[in-house]
């Protein structure tokens, strides 16, 4: 039973350390990947402008 009441708040405090890091790396990703895809988009576009 000891183990049990040290393991619940072992356990809450990982999650609110490590969830908000979690969610930030994610978001970030997130906005990497879609800054890339634009960049591609736009010279994907000034390639197509410049066989005209």
């Amino acid at each position: 039973m000891a183990k049990k009441k040290t393991f619940t708040p072992l356990l809450y405090l990982l999650s609110i350390v490590f969830l908000p890091w979690c969610i930030s790396l994610l978001f970030n990703k997130s906005l990497e990947s879609k800054n890339i895809l634009e960049k591609f988009i736009e010279l994907e576009e000034l390639l197509f402008l410049d066989e005209m």
